[in-house]
């Protein structure tokens, strides 16, 4: 019976085409016409009880009937208005005099005191008002009070509700992460990690990761970094500056490991967060990377060489990727010669400059101006003898060079 009840329901959408136009739509069309009926109700009751009786003229009778019904509703919306105000001033008072209660009584119970049974009656009675003051304490507390807190939050019952929160709407959603974010790392992994399971915006996304990094011990942090390489980019890129801090310890373990994975897309983004840094790490396996079948790979690993540590063999892929034949590599090469000072290339550089690619001719220039003397030498050179298109990226780059902006600039073109 109610199988076939609902067959007749959605045969009757499909017909009358609700499905198609969405939910969404559908609803706000719904409150549309009861806005209107209950608008319009009013004054045809009205115009047939009072006015019509009374007003001989259909229209003035209709004009009257809805003038009365807009003077009512003016009326009502101040005085709700008013009412909400007076409530919430009164909700106010009333959430100011608890949070006075409680807030002194979690210092306490913080501060190794026994309160526990107070606490669990005031956390039944005033629920909203008591997770409102366990979370703004939690900021101000490190150690082993935060530690304490934390327990007393996670007895009460006041994480399980964060974690509830924390499946709903998006501002319910990201107030509880936030609020988790200060929990003792004991507590605030177990709470925070099961979310991860969650499909979540971009934006969530990387509040919930960055919960997790403040929370996470260094075995956690390795595994939430290899995790994080493959989210969205936007969430990479708001997470590159969190995972900073850390770059030397995950350099050791989670980013090596990153970095001699089979997986491509792995291997990209632990390439950006490389170059997003800008730290020095030992990244041995660079020099490989930079010979990897991949053009993107070996691009962005010549991008990132500047940011190693290990030299010995990195110069010599760097020379040898000058003569790389896709562009992009070539162009990550000649930056990588001009960060690094790789003086024994000025001749492969200079060769460069004559190329037939546009931005490869115009960055040769540019690197050409950090090797000193001798490059400017053989920039001034170069607009002299060679081709026009050269002979201008040339003095474009030695203008650059001169401009007192520049000096200690390194390469003036980015790509």
């Amino acid at each position: 019976m109610i199988g076939q009840l609902r067959r007749s329901v959605l045969g009757w959408l499909d017909q009358s085409g609700l499905r198609q136009f969405g939910w969404g739509r559908t609803l706000i069309f719904a409150k549309a016409l009861l806005a209107m009926g209950a608008v319009f109700y009013p004054v045809w009751w009205i115009h047939l009880h009072y006015t019509s009786s009374r007003l001989p003229s259909l229209p003035l009778s209709l004009a009257i009937s809805f003038l009365g019904v807009q003077v009512a509703i003016i009326f009502l919306q101040l005085f709700a208005s008013a009412a909400v105000k007076k409530l919430n001033a009164i909700a106010a008072r009333r959430s100011a005099h608890w949070k006075s209660v409680i807030e002194p009584l979690l210092a306490a119970q913080s501060a190794g005191e026994d309160h526990i049974d107070q606490l669990r009656k005031l956390r039944r009675r005033h629920p909203v008002d008591f997770d409102a003051c366990v979370a703004s304490s939690l900021v101000t507390l490190s150690g082993p009070e935060q530690e304490s807190l934390s327990r007393v939050a996670l007895s009460l019952g006041v994480v399980r509700h964060w974690q509830k929160l924390a499946r709903r709407g998006h501002l319910e959603r990201k107030q509880a992460i936030e609020s988790m974010t200060f929990l003792a790392p004991s507590v605030g992994r177990s709470a925070l990690t099961p979310l991860l399971e969650i499909q979540t915006p971009a934006a969530l996304q990387a509040t919930l990761y960055r919960a997790l990094i403040h929370v996470s011990g260094k075995e956690e942090l390795d595994d939430l970094f290899r995790r994080t390489l493959h989210a969205p980019f936007f969430v990479r890129a708001l997470l590159a500056g969190e995972f900073r801090p850390y770059a030397k310890e995950l350099s050791g373990h989670a980013l090596g490991q990153a970095l001699t994975s089979g997986d491509e897309q792995e291997l990209m983004a632990a390439l950006e967060m490389v170059d997003a840094w800008r730290r020095v790490l030992h990244l041995p396996q660079l020099e490989s990377l930079a010979r990897h079948p991949n053009p993107e790979i070996r691009c962005r690993a010549l991008r990132a060489a500047p940011m190693s540590s290990v030299r010995m063999g990195m110069e010599e892929t760097v020379l040898g990727a000058l003569n790389d034949p896709h562009p992009r590599v070539k162009l990550a090469a000649l930056a990588a010669t001009a960060r690094m000072h790789i003086y024994v290339a000025m001749q492969q550089v200079e060769q460069a400059a004559h190329s037939l690619d546009n931005q490869v001719s115009r960055l040769a220039c540019h690197v050409l101006t950090s090797f000193g003397k001798e490059g400017l030498s053989i920039l001034q050179y170069l607009v002299v003898t060679a081709d026009g298109r050269t002979g201008a990226w040339a003095a474009e780059a030695l203008g650059q060079a001169s401009a007192p902006s520049s000096l200690g600039a390194g390469v003036g073109v980015e790509f």
